[in-house]
């Protein structure tokens, strides 16, 4: 059952935002939950087609769930902004070679777009990113010293198009765009998201079994997850895919009996907090899919999985029962995390992240921003921002084209200790990650 709540009151309702005539999110809609779904909100923020200024929006509909209504809908408009506010791209880009730049610039050398043995394939469509490839630069701000600092437009909006004479390095997706009412808050937000992404793919194309996060540990946890997630014939994993940015990081597999297999993530300093995230995501999965899972997709996969091309094939890829066995290493480790047992140092949300950047330097990674908050989102009280740590490894969403460049996807688990050597390129695991 679907509930329109912008014919009622409620309090939470931003009139700035939400607002059929000249709103960014004209209708606001709650999902009632099915006797046999997840106890959580879920809602769904619809987008005018344009705005006031006739900009075409990015996308229709974009979803939030939260163990609140209010916590859903901020969920859900919060993406809506992102993606509003990715979609205006800056006219002062700079259409140059790394060596041309006029100031200083992210050095494409810390990107880590594809493999070397990539760019050798017969038809892949991308260029290497070198010093001297042309590409449009935009300005965004080097977090460890406060310096204004170019970084590729391509790997800042959303969606992005090429310029002419510009070359084609990769095709950007959403991970570290962020929103809040606070600048710090939204920066944090997107650390996170780019963390969680490269503690993703770390595990995922190194084939690696980590610890398993017991609820038992934490009795808030297992009391939130006794009321609103537990549900018949699903089983949920919980992993500890933190690496060596310190973050705790939570890669969660819901895995229902008899059908298929989903998956969420999160990363957030606080252990609890990012356990929790990965539960509701989870939760908002099962019901956002539950049609697929309980009937089987109307569709037909290639053997070699080449027609995996985007995130919503991924899901639909593991509703299939058969599916699961290319999952489980994920939990199959006999390890145990203690993530839930350590006690945090208490700190305000500009020190956490001053803290944050610091360690990140630390492993030889920068942290870049832009402020991407346009007039109208600005003067309604929020601030999105994109966030690029250059050398972490993206999400894949192509399978034709998996993301396995730069050093750290290969080293970095000799680092953790989970292998003796490097990955070699032939070692990676290629079968497709059911993130979406």
């Amino acid at each position: 059952m679907i509930q329109d709540l912008m014919i009622r009151n409620y309090p939470f309702l931003d009139a700035n935002i939400c607002n059929k005539t000249t709103g960014l999110v004209s209708d606001i809609f709650q999902w009632t939950p099915e006797p046999d779904d997840p106890r959580v909100f879920m809602v769904a923020a619809k987008t005018a087609q344009k705005d006031v200024n006739e900009h075409v929006m990015p996308s229709e509909i974009n979803s939030g769930a939260g163990l609140s209504l209010e916590s859903a809908y901020r969920s859900a408009v919060g993406e809506t902004i992102e993606r509003y506010c990715s979609s205006f791209i800056h006219d002062d880009l700079l259409l140059k070679s790394f060596n041309e730049l006029p100031d200083r610039g992210a050095d494409p050398k810390d990107f880590a777009f594809y493999a070397k043995e990539q760019y050798k394939e017969k038809g892949f469509p991308f260029a290497e990113f070198t010093r001297d490839t042309v590409v449009a630069w935009t300005k965004a701000t080097n977090l460890a010293t406060g310096e204004r600092s170019y970084v590729p437009a391509s790997s800042v909006y959303l969606p992005y198009f090429f310029k002419p004479n510009e070359a084609h390095t990769w095709i950007c997706v959403s991970t570290g765009l962020a929103s809040s009412k606070s600048m710090v808050d939204a920066i944090l937000r997107g650390i996170y998201e780019v963390v969680e992404r490269d503690a993703i793919s770390n595990m995922w194309f190194n084939h690696l079994s980590m610890p398993q996060i017991h609820l038992a540990d934490d009795t808030y946890l297992t009391n939130i997850y006794e009321k609103h997630m537990k549900i018949p014939n699903c089983e949920y994993h919980l992993i500890d895919m933190t690496t060596d940015t310190g973050i705790p990081s939570v890669f969660g597999v819901l895995d229902e009996h008899g059908r298929g297999s989903l998956v969420a993530a999160a990363s957030n300093y606080d252990p609890r907090k990012a356990v929790l995230k990965t539960l509701i995501e989870l939760s908002q999965g099962r019901i956002s899919w539950k049609t697929d899972f309980v009937k089987g997709v109307d569709r037909k996969f290639n053997d070699d999985f080449s027609d995996i091309r985007d995130f919503n094939s991924r899901v639909e890829l593991y509703t299939i029962p058969d599916m699961k066995k290319h999952i489980k290493f994920v939990y199959g480790s006999k390890k145990n995390s203690s993530i839930l047992k350590k006690t945090l140092t208490k700190q305000d949300s500009s020190s956490l992240l001053s803290t944050i950047v610091k360690h990140i330097e630390s492993i030889g990674l920068h942290v870049y921003v832009t402020d991407l908050t346009p007039p109208d989102i600005r003067s309604a009280g929020y601030c999105t921002v994109r966030v690029i740590i250059p050398g972490m490894t993206e999400i894949t969403n192509d399978s034709v084209y998996p993301r396995l460049g730069g050093e750290r996807l290969r080293t970095l688990p000799v680092d953790l200790g989970y292998k003796q050597k490097p990955t070699a390129y032939d070692n990676f695991y290629r079968i497709p990650h059911p993130f979406p």
